[in-house]
């Protein structure tokens, strides 16, 4: 495979680890808890995904990363059924 640089903008990027590391530098950085929970941008509070691969614990971190280089919050929860209203 080879990657064609067309362009003025495609040929002055650099793809090297310390461009890369000037870009995480400039990130920021995720302070909220590491584990799914009611505090985090993900949580599976009924258990219903599988959990033979942490699936919860890793769309915790793609959310937070999500928020981390866009700046837009996005906050999920994934239930065994539908919620009541409440009274």
């Amino acid at each position: 495979m080879e990657i064609l640089r067309l362009g003025d903008r495609a040929k002055a990027f650099r793809a090297d680890d310390v461009a890369f590391g000037q870009l995480t530098a400039k990130a920021r950085r995720y302070g909220g808890p590491s584990r799914p929970g009611p505090d985090s941008p993900f949580d599976d509070p009924d258990k219903t995904l599988p959990s033979k691969w942490d699936r919860a614990k890793a769309f915790n971190f793609k959310q937070a990363n999500f928020e981390r280089f866009t700046g837009t919050c996005l906050v999920a929860r994934v239930l065994g059924k539908a919620p009541t209203e409440a009274s």
